[in-house]
């Protein structure tokens, strides 16, 4: 059975705006995408609220073996490479929570994986659109990323690469088209 090596786990992580408040239910809701380089897809991806950072637990395993409060469901491998899929979860917060960090939370041996094509030996997700709120309307009652239609008129403000560099538009690289309403395009041109 072919696995990645135990090199360390990667995270998203960020500080709230406010801390969470005490018994209050909150609904989250993000979107992932696999990296077409990725040679494996898992099942398990999931959110972690914390009142400190998780980098002060330090991190001597390959992952962080704390219990995420939402976390997609096990049943489906999250291999769409094209496309957003949508996790969504609700829990019920114990307060003082400052920090919220996104990312596979199991050791390799307790995540489900299926090779897929590319050639990175590990599963490499992109995150966007991550909400979280007391007002489920908020999180869940959006239009998908799929979905959004913007019929107001828009202009290229801004080109930008992969790690967020400004440059200018050029074939056979993956770039970020910045419009004027907010919208955002992926683009790779093959010449």
């Amino acid at each position: 059975y072919d696995t990645p090596p135990c090199s360390g786990s990667e995270y998203f992580e960020v500080p709230l705006i406010t801390p969470l408040i005490a018994g209050e239910t909150y609904y989250v809701s993000f979107f992932v995408s696999l990296a077409n380089a990725s040679k494996y897809a898992v099942d398990k991806i999931g959110a972690y609220f914390s009142v400190d950072t998780l980098q002060s637990l330090g991190n001597d395993t390959c992952y962080f073996p704390v219990i995420p409060q939402t976390e997609s469901a096990s049943s489906t491998f999250l291999s769409d490479t094209l496309n957003w899929m949508p996790i969504t979860g609700a829990f019920v917060a114990n307060g003082g929570e400052k920090f919220l960090t996104i990312g596979n939370f199991h050791p390799w041996n307790n995540t489900n994986t299926s090779i897929v094509s590319g050639t990175y030996l590990g599963a490499y997700y992109y995150f966007d659109d991550v909400c979280v709120s007391s007002d489920s309307l908020e999180c869940f009652n959006t239009v998908s990323v799929k979905e959004f239609i913007n019929n107001e008129e828009k202009t290229l403000i801004r080109i930008v690469d992969f790690f967020g560099r400004e440059t200018e538009d050029k074939p056979n690289t993956l770039l970020f088209f910045i419009y004027s309403n907010g919208t955002t395009e992926k683009v790779f041109r093959l010449e």
